[in-house]
């Protein structure tokens, strides 16, 4: 099978990211994603992971940790959706750990995504599930159970030592909810997807909750997972709390976890973050907005919490350093001033704004939607 015909075999599939169906999307059951990992061999059993959900933040926390943990010399995967302009961004893995870094420490743009050929490989191996799916009881599966179950696959493959992924959407019936994850992790949780998700918050919370409260899973790590959560409402504090219950430490920004911005750039920022076993201070972040500070925080606690202990100092300060994740407050353009950035709810809309006053406070703002 070639790329293309692996691309053309993917836009036969249903893809709830491009034809929304609340309906059909409130549907889709997990246990369809956990058939074709048995048909698979079950890859995500064959890597820790992490598993981050949230309405906001997901793919900031992912990257953040995703960095960290491959300047650590650790092979580690990457999943994340949707994506901006290629397929092949939602699947990456970090070179091999025994080969010197690049130039400068800083991975360049695109060398870690899947390859064409191991995608159209990939596709190819998931072609005889995919035709199985036609018969199924629970009916064919989708584009992004594909995309999914290609991401587990590739980790396994490249033995991939953790893995990190984003969740695509609410938790518990979401196709990345098969694993079974050492940490979960909530960015902040607000109203998006109301009418797939709920219209109370706290129905769309206890959806994000599932990545906890699997359920009819395997009692596997994911059971005893360390959960780590983002400043919350105090209603979705609460439904995590009672996720959570007694099962696992939970740990909140605001609490054990904290962050201070020191100095704003337009291409960056100086933040000091409390974890949960170290202070770090004076780190270089290449993303803008008090919000990422905070999602730094959460990022080394996840980090911390998979080593046991306390990050080495040095992993964190790399790691953060070289952060690359477009779209998201990027100035793209500095005379006239152009920020480009995915706000698409009321959360992300008021953080964008807010990073908009700090940075550039005296400036007009014309937004282009």
């Amino acid at each position: 099978m070639t790329y293309d015909e692996a691309i053309a075999c993917l836009g036969t599939l249903t893809n709830y990211e491009r034809a929304h169906e609340p309906e059909a999307m409130r549907a889709v059951p997990l246990s369809r994603m956990r058939w074709v990992c048995e048909q698979l061999g079950s890859p995500q059993r064959t890597f820790r992971s992490v598993l981050v959900a949230g309405t906001n933040a997901k793919g900031s926390i992912c990257a953040m940790i995703y960095a960290m943990l491959r300047c650590a010399g650790l092979r580690v995967g990457l999943y994340t959706s949707p994506h901006l302009a290629d397929v092949r961004e939602r699947i990456r893995v970090s070179g091999d750990p025994s080969t010197p870094p690049p130039a400068g420490g800083v991975a360049q743009e695109g060398e870690d995504w899947i390859s064409p050929e191991e995608l159209a490989m990939l596709i190819e191996r998931l072609q005889p599930v995919i035709e199985a799916s036609k018969t199924h009881a629970e009916g064919p599966v989708t584009y992004f159970e594909v995309i999914t179950a290609a991401a587990l696959l590739h980790f396994a493959k490249r033995r991939v030592r953790i893995g990190v992924l984003e969740v695509g959407l609410g938790g518990r019936l979401d196709a990345t909810n098969v694993v079974e994850q050492d940490v979960s992790v909530f960015g902040p949780i607000g109203f998006d997807h109301m009418d797939v998700l709920g219209q109370e918050l706290e129905a769309i919370a206890k959806e994000k909750a599932g990545i906890v409260s699997k359920e009819d899973a395997p009692r596997g790590r994911s059971a005893r997972a360390v959960v780590i959560s983002a400043r919350q409402s105090p209603e979705v504090a609460r439904v995590l709390e009672e996720a959570v219950a007694s099962k696992s430490p939970l740990f909140s920004y605001g609490r054990e976890l904290t962050s201070t911005v020191l100095g704003h750039e337009p291409d960056g920022m100086r933040v000091t973050v409390q974890g949960l076993q170290g202070t770090y201070e004076g780190l270089r972040l290449p993303l803008i907005g008090r919000h990422q500070a905070e999602n730094a925080a959460l990022a080394v606690a996840s980090v911390e919490a998979l080593a046991g202990g306390g990050a080495p100092h040095d992993v964190v300060r790399r790691g953060l350093a070289q952060v690359r994740w477009p779209g998201r407050c990027e100035v793209i353009r500095g005379e006239p001033l152009v920020v480009l950035d995915g706000a698409h709810n009321p959360q992300a809309a008021f953080a964008l704004r807010s990073t908009l006053d700090d940075l550039w406070p005296e400036r007009p703002v014309a937004l282009l939607v």
